[in-house]
């Protein structure tokens, strides 16, 4: 169900001495990345009619700073114009975030872009935690409420890098809130 590929550098930075190690290294997170997909095809009948393709990307750390997981892009233009997991190679033997980010993906490829972050973010959360960590994050506590009494989260547009509509000290546990409505 997935194809996966190395960005720009990546295999150097992943430190591979040979080809075969290269292939190796791929072909267990092939296993590892369809092992979750079985599972989030049970639970959310989440199917693809064609492979995704997954990217180990070096640059994520160059462009978003510091410890990057990774992000989907549901449109990539430099690659012809599908659905894309870029993954960090900091962090693609991280096994809670690539649960994560392909939760995303699979959401992405199978439901689209219209339900909102808090909700997307909140199911990510809930098979990183729940599949592969088996810790329980969840913050029960309201985020707040703007001047009009909407819930905050309602307002949560973007990730933590950008955290458009939240303040920095309510953006922390907005992703355990979430996480928390969905359980």
């Amino acid at each position: 169900h997935f194809v996966l590929r190395y960005g720009a550098g990546a295999a150097q930075e992943l430190g591979f001495g040979t080809r075969e190690d290269q292939t190796s290294f791929a072909l267990g997170k092939l296993l590892q990345i369809e092992a979750l997909y079985e599972f989030l095809e049970d639970v959310f009948g989440f199917t693809l009619d064609t492979p995704a393709l997954i990217v180990i990307d070096k640059q994520l750390k160059e462009i978003y700073g510091a410890r990057p997981a990774g992000y989907v892009s549901p449109r990539d233009a430099e690659y012809g114009g599908r659905t894309v997991v870029h993954l960090s190679v900091d962090t693609i033997s991280d096994s809670a975030i690539l649960a994560h980010e392909l939760t995303h993906a699979l959401d992405n490829l199978c439901v689209g872009t219209s339900a909102p972050m808090w909700f997307a973010e909140g199911l990510a959360q809930m098979v990183e935690n729940e599949l592969v960590d088996a810790r329980d994050v969840r913050h029960p506590t309201p985020i707040g409420f703007d001047a009009e009494g909407r819930n905050l989260l309602q307002l949560w547009s973007g990730h933590r890098r950008t955290g458009a509509g939240l303040p920095m000290d309510i953006r922390r546990n907005a992703y355990n809130h979430s996480y928390y409505i969905l359980a």
